[in-house]
């Protein structure tokens, strides 16, 4: 029955994935206005566990890299890296709290990612297309389970009004 009612909550949720992520300026925050959200900083100064999906590519390195779309580029890549080729590391597990937190069943939670860059292009819109397509793939997984679950149940056979016969 929990996981019904797992699926059933997943189902008919009002808010689209795009609209429950979003990234912030770290000077430019308000007060929450819903007890559903939860403010995330992917700053490299931050204490915070997720301090980890920082971007390692510092854009004022003397003698390195001077250019914002190569540093997203290379934090891009750098991101694919850690979440699919390589094991168990501290970047893919902050990650997947993330996406747990946002597939929760009981609760659906809003993400605010709060890096210094916003609003010129930030490492912060990368990992919220990251975070997107693996939510929006869970989702995909979690449904399509549930529609299985669904038609076992719809089956005939289990909705018989006479008693079945066991030889």
């Amino acid at each position: 029955m929990n996981l019904i009612f797992f699926n059933i909550f997943i189902l008919q949720q009002n808010k689209s994935i795009e609209e429950r992520i979003w990234v912030s300026n770290h000077h430019k925050l308000t007060k929450f206005d819903s007890e559903n959200r939860f403010r995330v900083y992917v700053t490299r100064d931050s204490r915070e566990f997720f301090q980890r999906l920082s971007n390692p590519f510092r854009l004022d390195q003397p003698g390195m890299w001077n250019d914002r779309k190569l540093v997203i580029t290379l934090y891009r890549t750098w991101l694919y890296h850690m979440l699919y080729n390589f094991g168990n590391n501290p970047h893919k597990e902050a990650f997947y709290k993330l996406v747990d937190r946002l597939t929760y069943p009981q609760k659906q939670w809003d993400l605010e990612l709060v890096c210094y860059c916003k609003p010129k292009e930030c490492h912060a819109d990368v990992l919220r297309e990251f975070l997107i397509k693996e939510v929006e793939k869970r989702m995909r997984i979690l449904n399509n389970g549930f529609e299985k679950r669904i038609s076992f149940l719809n089956n005939p056979i289990w909705n018989k009004e006479e008693p079945m016969e066991i030889d």
